[in-house]
């Protein structure tokens, strides 16, 4: 092979597998309080609809710090009350561009109710009545025990498993890695 060709093989290849590598950020969890205690949520439950009405909501991206980590700009806080699933908060990490400072906004679940207009807020959150049919939800504490460096493919020292029909848990449970 001469070397122009061997050049142009090697540039596809690597051209190839540039997007393949992209994509294998492992995600920032959400958080999530169950029984008071603060897990880590290795899921973004939310549906592509209350994505799009949160993200126009909230401030503009370029004020955001985000990363490929948390390309959202922002980590929801939810809570399981009984056997329900409840958004309780949004936190956004901003960035003041001319004093070159990092700070966080909360936003709790009053200020977002017109954003999830249709689904009940209460005192404990908003009711996470849009979680999918059969959706099984992943929390994990303590140190990671196994990680592969795409998306929530990782274990935690202890896990809780969910399985989630329209924000009430139908079962649960409980593993040690």
């Amino acid at each position: 092979m001469t070397r122009p060709v061997s050049r142009s093989i090697f540039i596809a290849v690597l051209l190839f597998l540039v997007p393949l590598c992209a994509r294998a950020t492992g995600l920032s969890p959400d958080n999530i309080y169950i029984n008071g205690e603060k897990w880590v949520l290795l899921a973004r439950p939310l549906s592509k609809e209350l994505k799009g009405r949160l993200d126009a909501f909230l401030p503009p991206h370029d004020s955001r710090v985000w990363h490929t980590a948390n390309p959202e700009g922002y980590t929801c806080i939810w809570s399981i009350e009984g056997n329900r699933i409840y958004l309780k908060a949004v936190e956004v990490d901003m960035y003041d561009s001319k004093s070159k400072k990092e700070y966080t906004v909360t936003y709790t679940a009053d200020s977002l109710k017109n954003v999830f207009k249709g689904y009940r807020c209460t005192r404990k959150g908003i009711a996470a009545k849009w979680i999918d049919p059969g959706t099984t939800l992943r929390a994990g504490k303590g140190k990671i025990v196994r990680y592969v460096h795409a998306g929530y493919n990782r274990n935690h020292e202890t896990e809780m498993h969910f399985r989630v029909r329209n924000g009430k848990i139908m079962a649960r449970s409980h593993h040690n890695f």
